[in-house]
């Protein structure tokens, strides 16, 4: 999807799966999504609020409608040798629905914890992947949230930094 059709939705929600657990699913009963245009129709501002003491907000920019040199560094670190056994259908990059993920704020008590941070940020992820096609993500984003256990990306480099994009579409 495009961001600028993404722009367009009206009810968003986090789907509540069984995985999580009853302290992640007590912040989710009332939470709020709240979806706006950025600086263009390309960009859309984030905020989810879960409840009065903990929001998590971020923008998200199509990379293709903006052009981004930063598509063919992306479409570099996809496997295009389909005799390569390590290829998977999740190895040809879309033509579309590509993001990156920027500007992350996340407004937490001290309640909080990095078990509880990782929920959230892997329940967003989710709730994004419903409607992208591949979510990349600046390491500095992301730094100590990333739970590789649960959450599939692929590092690559751009220009000497590392960058993470989501694996499953």
């Amino acid at each position: 999807m495009r961001v600028s059709t993404f722009l367009e939705e009206k009810d968003f929600r986090l789907m509540d799966v069984e995985y999580l657990s009853p302290a992640i699913k007590a912040l989710m009963v009332d939470h709020h999504i709240k979806v706006t245009q950025g600086g263009s129709e390309n960009i859309a501002n984030i905020h989810v609020q879960y409840n009065d003491n903990l929001s998590f907000q971020c923008k998200v920019i199509d990379l293709y409608q903006e052009h981004s040199p930063k598509i063919e560094w992306i479409k570099n670190s996809y496997v295009t040798d389909t005799s390569n056994d390590d290829f998977d259908y999740e190895d040809v990059m879309p033509p579309f629905g590509v993001v990156e993920l920027y500007d992350f704020d996340m407004e937490c008590n001290s309640d909080c914890t990095k078990v509880m941070l990782q929920a959230l940020y892997q329940l967003t992820f989710n709730f994004l992947l419903e409607y992208f096609n591949v979510i990349v993500l600046h390491s500095s984003e992301v730094r100590n949230v990333i739970d590789h256990e649960k959450m599939r990306f692929k590092r690559f480099m751009i220009h000497d930094e590392l960058y993470y994009r989501s694996t499953a579409y």
